[in-house]
């Protein structure tokens, strides 16, 4: 085994030690709320712009990205308190053991997906012709994974990718 065969068992291993802590329902609250925080940035951080009268220095593209930060941490805070709340709710409701084994399959799924996105990243630079990743006993598989999702990616991106 090498660098590249631990690296992927810690990710996958931690990612199902997150979700079997948090459970399935924050798991999945906390992805949505990445996205809808992402979202509501994009829709309406840019807007924030004109209450910021106050920061008569700072140009129009600073006031746009400092209310697209605002509408990001702001979504994200108040989706944070909700899943809290959420959470002890599905506790209380005696659903915790179920939550918590469905949330350790998520987090293998979101740990598979991670290790696919670095190897599609690593897929960019001269990493796989290293010996660390040649010599790997878990490399074939994910280079496998990776030619698979490949015909499916955008044909700007897949033509970079080196598997």
């Amino acid at each position: 085994m090498t660098i590249f065969d631990y690296i992927v068992i810690a990710v996958v291993v931690l990612s199902v030690i997150l979700g079997l802590f948090r459970g399935m329902v924050k798991e999945v609250l906390s992805l949505a709320n990445w996205v809808l925080a992402f979202w509501v940035a994009n829709r309406y951080g840019a807007d924030l712009a004109v209450y910021m009268d106050w920061a008569e220095s700072l140009s129009p593209p600073m006031k746009a990205l400092i209310g697209c930060a605002a509408a990001f941490f702001a979504t994200m805070l108040v989706g944070a308190i909700l899943i809290s709340l959420l959470g002890k709710i599905v506790a209380a409701a005696g659903l915790g053991f179920a939550d918590r084994g469905l949330g350790a399959t998520f987090g293998f799924a979101r740990g598979l997906f991670i290790v696919l996105v670095l190897v599609t990243g690593a897929g960019f630079t001269s990493l796989p012709e290293q010996p660390f990743w040649r010599n790997a006993m878990l490399s074939p598989l994910a280079v496998d994974a990776m030619r698979e999702i490949k015909p499916h990616l955008p044909e700007s991106v897949a033509k970079w990718v080196r598997y």
